[in-house]
């Protein structure tokens, strides 16, 4: 009887935990769903003029092609996320960079890194360091999010597709998400095959 009683305690003590989890997981995953709502009520701007562009090792002049496309990938690192460590795991994109050449004339990838004042000296030689030979802007003044305040804290929130006239149309990251990712072409294939 001992044994039954301190099992069935054990029991009752999982389902209140299991449901304290569930409870909490659809909590979060309302307030997720707020928050990409949130974000698609307005567009977004992004300073060019304003930061610094960089390719390489080298600084570039922001052009006419950066600004004007169909669609924008806007991968967005703030000051709470580690700007260093992301720029040493940029390698990860390379492959989902170039399955995007195809649509090189419809949708151009935007990095933004908004470091902590203090870490943009380190940010930008890791940046010079670094092989990635795709367009990293760096947005010294932290002027992005403050143009775009109804971006969310959240970083799983920090990638997100725009359209051309800069409206959200699409919120997470195509590396980490394979609905994501499918859901990111499908828009670029449909406009193509228009």
């Amino acid at each position: 009887m001992v044994g039954t009683k301190s099992f069935t305690v054990k029991l009752l003590l999982i389902t209140i935990v299991s449901v304290a989890f569930v409870s909490c997981d659809i909590k979060r995953t309302k307030e997720i769903k707020a928050e990409i709502e949130t974000l698609k009520t307005q567009s977004i701007n992004i300073p060019y003029t304003q930061v610094e562009k960089y390719i390489g090792r080298t600084i570039s002049p922001i052009e006419a092609t950066d600004t004007m496309s169909e669609y924008k990938l806007i991968v967005y690192k703030d000051a709470r996320e580690c700007a260093s460590c992301a720029l040493k795991n940029m390698y990860y994109w390379d492959m989902f960079l170039d399955s995007l050449k195809p649509y090189d004339d419809i949708c151009k990838v935007a990095f933004v890194f908004s470091p902590e004042r203090d870490h943009i000296k380190d940010l930008k030689k890791v940046v010079m360091h670094s092989k990635f030979q795709y367009p990293i802007y760096i947005d010294t003044c932290n002027l992005f999010k403050r143009l775009n305040p109804h971006i969310p804290d959240n970083p799983l929130l920090h990638t997100f597709l725009i359209d051309g006239r800069d409206s959200v149309i699409l919120v997470g990251n195509v590396l980490d998400n394979p609905r994501i990712n499918e859901l990111f072409f499908e828009v670029l294939k449909k406009y193509k095959n228009r």
